[in-house]
């Protein structure tokens, strides 16, 4: 049988790479809620958000109930720097996370490639607030888990 989780140990899997990997940042500055407060002095971080697909059948078990469920995602890295520290670092920033990711496993997470990009008002990224004071570059990753149900 496969190594399987669910999308709470899938996430719990997610971070704690982070917070081994991602060595250029704090742990406190890895975002993986949508309430936080930006610091006082524009300082990098990186948000991460998790989108999954409708899972799909790759194994029949012995009954209902236990199938084997393949659930697609994509995890966006959100790497912003400050404004005054260039695009460029935005990608720096973004490539040392990318490299976190891509082609790792651990319990039935499997993270396949990791792909930078700046993200610019081109690409329809109009930052508000306080985040005008940033350049962001995105990292999408993609990557599957599985689950038994």
């Amino acid at each position: 049988m496969p190594d399987t989780t669910t999308l709470t140990g899938a996430l719990a899997i997610l971070r704690a790479r982070a917070e081994a990997q991602i060595t250029l940042l704090s742990a406190d500055m890895l975002k993986w809620e949508r309430s936080y407060d930006l610091p006082d002095s524009p300082a990098p971080f990186v948000y991460f958000e998790l989108t999954t697909r409708p899972g799909r059948i790759v194994g029949y078990g012995s009954g209902r109930g236990e199938n084997l469920y393949r659930y697609s995602c994509e995890l966006d890295c959100y790497v912003f720097v400050p404004e005054t520290w260039g695009g460029d670092e935005a990608v720096r920033y973004g490539e040392h996370v990318a490299d976190a990711f891509r082609s790792y496993r651990s319990g039935g997470v499997s993270c396949f490639d990791a792909t930078p990009r700046q993200l610019t008002s081109a690409d329809g990224f109009i930052p508000s607030g306080d985040a005008v004071n940033y350049n962001c570059c995105l990292v999408s990753v993609t990557l599957h888990f599985d689950q038994v149900g």
